[in-house]
């Protein structure tokens, strides 16, 4: 345990030197986010984007720990592979601005190696707590896995787009899966975001690609594994709930942007996230998301899923109508 403290506070001490001279090493490895680059920015300085190093930081120390004690599983390190490789095509993102096209084929080929070296990765059925039936994929498995996989992680990009949104988002998702499976690993995550919302709240530090692509990579992995081990709890209809608010948004846009002949893929000022932020404060922002993420899977827990995922759905549309006039 005591080695466990010193690994701890270690990683926090180097995630506190890298955050306090955020600007000077992101500047160093150039990896800033200048509002001049694109339209769509809604900051206006310039803004490290090396949220991805640092969560990765205390991810490695806790292997690092646990390498200490001789616990290290062939599947802990595969799992901290997935993690990195998925990190470094985000990393390549913010470096080379690659072409969606292009960052979609990385991510299937990735999930495709990793598939067969760990076929844990792989989402071989599901289970509908509605419906009270488990459909199994068989062959399909891996064509189902990097469908889910690629989508999860768009959404999540797409979200990513107001301080602190998809931080906190993960965030109450990590809470969820770490009070269903009590997974240490998960603790250790959530950490990392609550150090890295506190700089992203002060506009030192964005995610980036880089942080939103290993954000994804780890919610998919912990969604797979635990959906395996506690069907009841992390049902398909709970997985929907839990992402309902991202992907509901990346259909919208995809077929806005299409209905407009506009590329699905470049962003624009239309996400819920942007709408919401021009009607209210950031802060009341926030607090809705927790609200909506806790009280829509509690309640999911207790009452028909499929009624939950029908009201959610409803309310999503009826805001989005409601300020419609705030739509370009």
């Amino acid at each position: 345990m005591i080695i466990f403290y010193i690994y701890f506070i270690l990683s926090l001490l180097l995630t506190y030197f890298i955050s306090s001279n955020t600007l000077k090493f992101a500047n160093k490895i150039n990896l800033i986010d200048n509002p001049k680059n694109s339209k769509n920015k809604i900051h206006n300085i310039t803004t490290p984007k090396i949220g991805g190093i640092m969560i990765l930081i205390l991810i490695l120390n806790y292997l690092l720990y646990d390498l200490s004690l001789g616990k290290v599983k062939n599947s802990d390190i595969i799992m901290f592979l997935f993690f990195f490789i998925f990190f470094f095509i985000g990393l390549l993102d913010d470096y080379l601005n690659i072409t969606p096209l292009k960052r979609i084929i990385l991510y299937s080929l990735s999930i495709y190696i990793f598939s067969k070296i760990n076929n844990d990765l792989l989402v071989t059925s599901f289970y509908s707590e509605t419906f009270n039936i488990k459909i199994s994929f068989n062959k399909l498995s891996l064509c189902f896995s990097i469908f889910c996989i690629i989508t999860l992680l768009n959404a999540l990009n797409m979200f990513d787009g107001l301080n602190g949104s998809l931080i906190i988002y993960s965030s109450c998702v990590l809470v969820i899966l770490f009070l269903i499976t009590l997974n240490p690993f998960i603790f250790v995550v959530i950490i990392s975001l609550m150090i890295c919302l506190y700089l992203n709240l002060k506009n030192k530090t964005f995610l980036g690609n880089n942080g939103s692509s290993l954000l994804g990579s780890i919610l998919a992995y912990l969604i797979i594994d635990t959906s395996k081990s506690f069907e009841f709890y992390m049902s398909a209809e709970h997985i929907l709930i839990i992402f309902l608010l991202p992907s509901m948004d990346l259909i919208r846009l995809f077929v806005v942007r299409i209905f407009n002949k506009k590329n699905p893929f470049y962003g624009d000022l239309n996400h819920f996230h942007h709408i919401v932020m021009f009607k209210y404060k950031n802060t009341i922002w926030i607090f809705s998301l927790i609200i909506f993420i806790f009280l829509s899977y509690g309640l999911s827990i207790v009452i028909e899923p499929i009624i939950v995922l029908i009201v959610s759905s409803t309310l999503y549309f009826a805001l989005i109508y409601k300020n419609k006039n705030l739509i370009n």
